[in-house]
């Protein structure tokens, strides 16, 4: 769904849904910190935002990437485990609406990077972008996605797409730079890194 906050269920309370709402606010919150027992409190709450609201699509998305970050950060002993999990959240969203691009895109990378389905993979990413082109963290998976898949022109094309959108996230920014770094681009990393650094000191 591009408007991914407006997608809980159309006959749930209201009170409910705006419940649901704060719990995945409190989670974006607490997930931007990194540390474990942020990333554990705020998969925590975003799994009470879909009890509140089993409909509320962009819950299933956000405990998704949750637990795909937190395998990438090394928080989670096998990543087969967390993988699984994403895979759960990933299905349930996409139940709830499969057109949901958030869902999409995050099956798009776990295929193409995780899984090596190259084709199956670019095709999901291809219409979560479809679906809604503004997306900076569908343009990142992409990015992954499309140097695993030999493409790595285009890959940086989509990170830069995915700064552009969120040009104050440390997260995109890391990306792009370990990214130009690889393609051997090491002065142009170095910048956005030591940008990136100045402006937000205090995230690892």
């Amino acid at each position: 769904h591009p408007d991914g906050d407006a997608a809980g269920t159309r006959d749930a309370a209201p009170s409910a849904l705006a419940a649901a709402r704060e719990c995945v606010t409190t989670a974006r919150e607490l997930a931007g910190r990194r540390g474990l027992r942020d990333m554990v409190g705020a998969s925590l709450a975003v799994r009470r935002a879909v009890r509140i609201d089993p409909g509320y699509v962009e819950a299933w998305v956000l405990l998704a990437n949750i637990a795909v970050l937190r395998v990438n950060r090394g928080q989670i002993a096998a990543a087969s485990v967390g993988l699984r999990r994403a895979d759960w959240a990933i299905r349930r969203a996409l139940a709830v609406d499969p057109a949901a691009d958030g869902a999409l895109a995050l099956r798009g990378w776990i295929r193409t990077v995780v899984a090596g389905d190259t084709a199956a993979g670019l095709a999901d990413l291809g219409r979560a972008l479809a679906l809604n082109g503004e997306s900076w963290i569908t343009h990142a998976h992409l990015g992954w996605a499309l140097h695993a898949a030999g493409r790595p022109d285009e890959g940086l094309a989509a990170f830069e797409a995915m700064t552009r959108l969120n040009p104050l996230a440390t997260f995109s920014a890391g990306l792009y730079g370990y990214a130009l770094a690889c393609s051997g681009r090491l002065a142009e990393a170095l910048a956005l890194l030591d940008s990136a650094a100045r402006t937000m000191p205090n995230v690892d």
